[in-house]
């Protein structure tokens, strides 16, 4: 008599620990529970649930113009998530993409109204866009300075920093930045040609996007497979052991929090 061999014994805790697979179930999870509660919330107000969150579809899927527009509202949220998950590679719970928006828009919007006119698209959108950036990454420095020397909480002082930012703005808006032939509503002068990102399909859609898509696949690999990610991994999990191995935690905590700024900074302009 042969006995047949044993079908092999499969290891579902090995399958499970993978990262890709689990990063895909939770977000996988947090679909179906988001779409759990729209359900139960559209039931509570009497309505179909799936008649309308097939309207929600519809209505940014529908047709050319819903995707587009659809697209135009993703690129700063876009942005604005980089901007998050930027420093909580380092454990560090920054809320202040608000007010880095506002400061990014706020710094973007200063050099386009006084930059000469006349000044060709390839040099004013690039310096458009670091200006952006650096105003963005000066309101995240601030708060990751304060975290690193004297140990404020990033999560209050990035909060507070975005009331800041916002009423910066309406100061300028409302006040020497308002466009004298808009009839009273506050906004600056429109931004010539030559500042504007190139736009595509005959729609609102623009290179925002691509940059965006491009900033998150870089931010990936940097993060990911290389030397620096990897540091920043060994401080979040233990930071006397990175401290001790030379790491500089304080600098890192102000390199991140400055990088995420950027990132929301150029979702403002």
């Amino acid at each position: 008599m042969t006995l047949l061999p044993s079908p092999p014994v499969r290891n579902f805790s090995k399958i499970f620990s993978n990262p890709s697979l689990q990063s895909m179930l939770w977000t996988l999870g947090t679909a179906l529970l988001f779409l759990g509660l729209c359900a139960a919330f559209f039931l509570a107000l009497g309505k179909q649930p799936l008649e309308l969150l097939w309207q929600v579809v519809i209505g940014a899927f529908g047709d050319k113009y819903s995707i587009t527009e659809t697209l135009v509202k993703t690129t700063p949220i876009l942005f604005c998530a980089l901007a998050a998950a930027v420093p909580a590679r380092l454990g560090l719970l920054s809320v202040g993409q608000s007010g880095q928006f506002y400061l990014g828009a706020f710094v973007g919007t200063f050099f386009v109204l006084r930059f000469p006119i006349g000044t060709p698209s390839l040099i004013a959108i690039p310096a458009m866009l670091i200006f952006a950036g650096a105003g963005g990454a000066l309101w995240g420095l601030i708060p990751g300075i304060l975290r690193a020397r004297v140990g404020v909480n990033e999560t209050l002082t990035t909060l507070l920093f975005n009331y800041v930012g916002a009423l910066l703005v309406d100061w300028a808006v409302y006040g020497p930045w308002r466009d004298p032939n808009n009839l009273g509503w506050p906004a600056t002068p429109p931004f010539p040609d030559s500042a504007k990102l190139p736009s595509f399909f005959d729609s609102r859609l623009h290179a925002g996007l691509f940059i965006a898509i491009a900033l998150a696949i870089g931010l990936h690999i940097l993060l990911s497979r290389t030397r620096w990610g990897l540091m920043l991994r060994i401080m979040k999990s233990n930071r006397k052991l990175a401290e001790g191995a030379g790491m500089r935690y304080g600098l890192h905590v102000a390199a991140v929090m400055a990088l995420g700024g950027a990132l929301a900074g150029l979702a403002g302009i």
